[in-house]
């Protein structure tokens, strides 16, 4: 079994990192939420639109136009959802142990013996992801923007 050495300085490291990366984690949410509410009013403008009684091709491209808008919700969503995995520390760990204050302490106790391997491992999985977030923003912005490429022209057309 390899044995983790501490090197001077990196435990200061990692906490400038998993610092770093709790603020992407923040601004990807905040970034999902301002575009989400976006979504929620192209999809009333397309659905207030389908009810005026539009013309055939006006509403076709309406129709297209919310298929990959409803798939950016969903990306969206995805962002903004709770992830309960990967509980290494803090509340999501110390959840398993109601009742159990002598577990609990034994577990922090436990901790403190591994602190840099734990953060270390933690850091990679906060990095991960927000990488995995910016990617879904990513996709659902692509999906916006073919969505409204097909809702524009459906204005021209009503």
């Amino acid at each position: 079994m390899m044995e983790y050495v501490a090197v001077p300085g990196v435990m200061e490291r990692i906490d400038q990192g998993r610092s770093e990366v709790t603020t992407q984690l923040q601004r990807a949410d905040t970034k999902a939420q301002g575009l989400l509410a976006l979504v929620v009013g192209v999809l009333a403008g397309v659905v207030g639109m389908t009810r005026t009684g539009v013309a055939a091709p006006a509403l076709v491209l309406l129709c297209l136009a919310a298929i990959p808008t409803a798939a950016a919700v969903v990306f969206l969503l995805h962002v903004i959802r709770p992830n309960l995995g990967g509980a290494y520390a803090g509340f999501l760990r110390w959840a398993h142990f109601v009742g159990e204050a002598e577990a609990l302490l034994a577990d922090l106790e436990g901790h403190e013996k591994h602190t840099a391997g734990h953060a270390a491992a933690e850091l990679a999985f906060l990095s991960r992801l927000a990488v995995t977030k910016y990617e879904c923003i990513t996709y659902a912005i692509y999906l916006l923007l073919l969505g409204l490429a097909l809702a524009l022209p459906a204005l021209f057309l009503a």
